[in-house]
């Protein structure tokens, strides 16, 4: 597996998981925006944090496809590799 690739897998498990979190801010009105890090082109085509919906970003910025686009790799291929190591760490429990 590549290392941008691996690098992306533990991210996305991390994020998925709740063990890390995008990185970003809350305003004053409790919406939430993500760093200028953390931002990507799919990231423009979302709807914007609003009062309704303070947390519409924060979501995508969870997902495999924003993880892929991050780490510059496939989408199916990082969510194969996510299988994959969710498996290995349920043989490594059992």
């Amino acid at each position: 597996m590549p290392e941008n690739l691996t690098a992306a897998v533990l991210c996305l498990y991390e994020r998925k998981h709740r063990i890390s979190f995008p990185r970003g801010r809350r305003d004053s009105w409790g919406r939430w925006c993500p760093a200028p890090s953390e931002t990507c082109w799919y990231c423009d085509n979302l709807r914007t944090p609003s009062y309704a919906y303070p947390y519409a970003l924060y979501a995508h910025c969870k997902s495999a496809a924003h993880v892929a686009n991050l780490f510059g790799v496939d989408r199916k291929a990082l969510i194969e590799g996510l299988a994959e190591y969710e498996r290995s760490l349920v043989n490594v429990v059992t």
